[in-house]
C-alpha cells in the first residue's frame, strides 16, 4: 500500500494546484492517508483512505477530521468542505450537510424520459440493485464516542505541503 499510495499522491500534487496529502503511520507502517486541496478561501477533503482495523483502533476518521480543522484554524481558512459520505458521522462531528446533485444526460433520449417520468420506480430499482443506499449500516454504526490516545504514543503524522 505504501509505495503505490505515496506515488499516486505525489503525482496528484504535481498536477493539481493546492493539492496536499497527510500520511498516518503506526510503528513506521503507513496505514492511512488524506488527500486535500488547500487554498486560502477553503480546504477541500478529496479522499481519505485507511486500513479499517487500525483506523478503528486509533479513530483515524475523527483524528484526520480534527487535524484538518486544526490546519484551517492555524491558516485562517474559513471553509472546510469534508465531501460526501459518512453523513451521520460528519453530522455528529458538527458538519452542516449541504445536499448535492449529480446531473447527467444519457445519449439515448428514451432513457432520459424514463428516468424523468418515474423517479419513484427508479429509486426502488436502484435500491434493489444496491446502487442507491439510504444510509449505509456501517456509517450509521461508526459514530465514535471518544478519541483514545494512540497506543504508546507511537503514531506519527506526516504532511506533504506544496
Amino acid at each position: 500500500m505504501a509505495y503505490t499510495s505515496v506515488y499516486f499522491l505525489k503525482k496528484i500534487c504535481e498536477r493539481v494546484a493546492g493539492a496536499e496529502y497527510t500520511l498516518y503511520f503506526v510503528q513506521e507502517e503507513l496505514f492511512a492517508f488524506n488527500l486535500l486541496v488547500v487554498k486560502q478561501e477553503a480546504m477541500v477533503d478529496i479522499y481519505f483512505c485507511m486500513d479499517h482495523e487500525l483506523g478503528r483502533k486509533y479513530n483515524m476518521y475523527v483524528l484526520s477530521w480534527i487535524e484538518n480543522v486544526r490546519t484551517c484554524v492555524e491558516q485562517k481558512i474559513p471553509l472546510y468542505y469534508a465531501g460526501q459520505g459518512a453523513e451521520k458521522t460528519k453530522a455528529h462531528l458538527g458538519a452542516t450537510l449541504i445536499p448535492s446533485f449529480i446531473l447527467f444526460k444519457h445519449r439515448q433520449p428514451l432513457i432520459d424520459r424514463f428516468l424523468i417520468a418515474w423517479p419513484a420506480v427508479n429509486n426502488k430499482v436502484l435500491s434493489h440493485l444496491r446502487f442507491w443506499p439510504a444510509v449505509s449500516p456501517r456509517a450509521a454504526s461508526d459514530v465514535p464516542g471518544s478519541i483514545p490516545l494512540p497506543h504508546g504514543g507511537k503514531m506519527e503524522i506526516h504532511d506533504q505541503r506544496n
